[in-house]
């Protein structure tokens, strides 16, 4: 097996890339930081959310029932990471939430 090989003429470009990716980067968090704080700290306090299969307000209060919940980033990484595709709508996953409860950060993520 051969060893990967970069050419020297690749690596003063590909360095200078790096570094303008670097610096763009600690900008985006100086600017992130200046309007909510550092976000190593934020991130302290992350939770991570939790997901199921049905809606918990759907359900009768008074019924018996059991919600099995898995967290949401393992979930979807599964969900992702099967090796077979099945093309009759098992490959869809649709994830639904009320207003405020995060489903949208999961788009950036």
């Amino acid at each position: 097996m051969t060893e990967p090989f970069i050419s020297a003429k690749l690596i003063k470009p590909l360095y200078k890339k790096l570094t303008q990716i670097w610096e763009t980067r600690d900008k985006e968090f100086d600017v992130i930081s200046d309007i909510f704080g550092d976000p190593r700290t934020l991130a302290q306090y992350y939770i991570q959310p939790d997901c199921q299969q049905h809606n918990p307000t759907d359900y009768d209060e008074d019924s018996i029932r059991s919600c099995v919940k898995s967290e949401i980033f393992k979930t979807i990484n599964d969900f992702l990471g099967r090796d077979k595709v099945e093309h009759d709508g098992r490959n869809q996953m649709f994830i639904l939430a009320d207003a405020g409860m995060g489903n949208i950060s999961l788009y950036d993520a």
